[in-house]
């Protein structure tokens, strides 16, 4: 299972509009498992030039190299988070779709989160809990005691 600061290689990504693309993805939560997603594009952030977070034009800089993962400068699109149910993660990693590159370090993932909470206007609340309150119950966890209670 990806585990937060992982870095996720997702072949064929289909996009909301049907587009098919291999992408990278920064993991902020295990389960269920949330990300950010890259792009090179530089044209959809011009003017970006400081490393890291620019909350101004929505977006977490990477030059070219960082982290040893990206080998083009890499933006983090900020103002969405992707959702992946842990079972439907596992099954893409089994089947190697998914593939787990090299973790980022903790100091590099908090600052991904401070400049993730610019935006928590975008941000679901259950996804800004599993994020920022990291003792906030899971969905599993929910499930797992309804079951346990779970009258017959």
């Amino acid at each position: 299972m990806p585990s937060p600061g992982d870095v996720l290689h997702y072949e064929n990504f289909v996009f909301d509009n049907g587009k098919v693309k291999n992408k990278f993805f920064i993991v902020l939560h295990d389960d269920p498992c949330l990300m950010l997603i890259t792009t090179t594009q530089s044209l959809r952030y011009p003017m970006v030039e400081a490393i890291g977070c620019n909350p101004d034009k929505m977006t977490f800089f990477f030059p070219a190299g960082q982290q040893n993962v990206f080998t083009k400068p890499t933006y983090l699109v900020m103002q969405k988070i992707y959702e992946l149910p842990r079972t439907e993660a596992q099954g893409l990693i089994a089947v190697r779709r998914i593939t787990k590159k090299r973790p980022l370090p903790a100091k590099v993932l908090g600052a991904i989160k401070d400049c993730l909470s610019h935006f928590r206007d975008d941000i679901a609340d259950e996804h800004w809990d599993a994020i920022f309150k990291p003792n906030a119950p899971s969905a599993a966890s929910f499930q797992a005691l309804a079951e346990k209670f779970k009258r017959k």
